[in-house]
C-alpha cells in the first residue's frame, strides 16, 4: 500500500496511531514529544510511568488519551554518532510499524526519528524511514503517514527533484541534435507538445503525484527514488 509524504502537526492526524519520538525513561522531552504530552493530556505521563521503560530501538503502547488518534506508540531512537546507529535507527522505525500492525492499526503516522537533539540530520532519517517503510509495506496492508517537521525544506526540495529525474530518465527519449538543426513541417508547437505528455506528466506539473517507488506526494512533499 502506498503511503504520504505530510508536512502537517502530528497530533492533528486523525489515524489508528501516531509514533511518539521517545527516550528510554519515556518522560516527556522537547519537540514532537512535548506537543505529543501536551495534546494527549496528563494521563498519559501517568501511563509512561507505569511502562517505566523501553530499550533503545524499540517501541511500546500507551492509549492517545486526548489526541485524535487511539493509540500513541513510543518509539526510542539512537543518540547518533555517525553511520554506526544506522542499523538501530531502521529497527526503531519497523517496531513502530509492527507494533502498530500487531494491534490491528489500519493507519499510523510516524514523525522523523532520532532528528533534533538527537543529532540525526533530517535527510539521514529521512532516507531510513523511506526504506523500512517501502520493505514493510511490500507485505501489510498499512497506511503511513510521514510527517515531517517544516525545518525540512531543504530536504523536500532534494527529494522534489530527485523524483523529477527518475521521471525524465524513465519516460523521455533523446533526440539527435540533427533534430533541431531547422524548423520542419513536423515540429509541434509548445502547446500542442505539452498536451501531448502523458498524464503522469501532466500531473506532475500540478505538484501531486505518484513516484517511482509508489508514493503519492503532495505539493510539499517528496520522495528519496535515488
Amino acid at each position: 500500500m502506498p503511503f504520504t509524504i505530510v508536512r502537517e502537526n502530528i497530533v492533528s492526524l486523525r489515524t489508528d496511531a501516531v509514533v511518539n519520538p521517545a527516550i528510554p525513561s519515556l518522560t516527556e522531552e522537547d519537540g514532537v514529544n512535548a506537543e505529543i504530552y501536551a495534546a494527549a493530556g496528563r494521563r498519559l505521563a501517568a501511563a509512561c510511568g507505569r511502562i517505566g521503560h523501553c530499550e533503545v530501538g524499540r517501541s511500546v503502547l500507551t492509549p492517545g488519551y486526548s489526541l485524535p488518534a487511539k493509540y500513541i506508540i513510543h518509539t526510542v531512537g539512537p543518540v547518533w554518532d555517525g553511520g554506526n546507529g544506522a542499523g538501530t535507527l531502521e529497527a526503531a522505525y519497523r517496531s513502530a510499524l509492527e507494533l502498530a500492525w500487531k494491534k490491528g492499526c489500519g493507519s499510523v503516522a510516524i514523525p522523523l526519528l532520532s532528528v533534533g537533539g538527537y543529532g540525526c540530520p533530517a535527510e539521514v532519517s529521512l532516507e531510513i524511514a523511506l526504506r523500512v517503510i517501502r520493505t514493510f509495506l511490500k507485505n501489510h496492508d498499512l497506511m503511513v503517514m510521514l510527517s515531517l517537521p517544516k525545518w525540512s525544506g531543504p530536504v523536500l526540495r532534494r527529494e522534489r527533484l530527485c523524483a523529477v529525474r527518475s521521471y525524465v530518465d524513465k519516460h523521455f527519449r533523446v533526440i539527435a541534435p540533427a533534430a533541431f538543426a531547422a524548423p520542419g513541417a513536423n515540429s509541434a508547437p509548445p502547446a500542442a507538445a505539452g498536451a501531448a505528455l502523458p498524464p503522469l506528466a501532466q500531473s506532475a506539473a500540478v505538484g501531486r503525484r505518484p513516484t517511482r517507488c509508489g508514493i503519492w506526494m503532495n505539493p510539499l512533499a517528496g520522495c528519496s527514488c535515488g
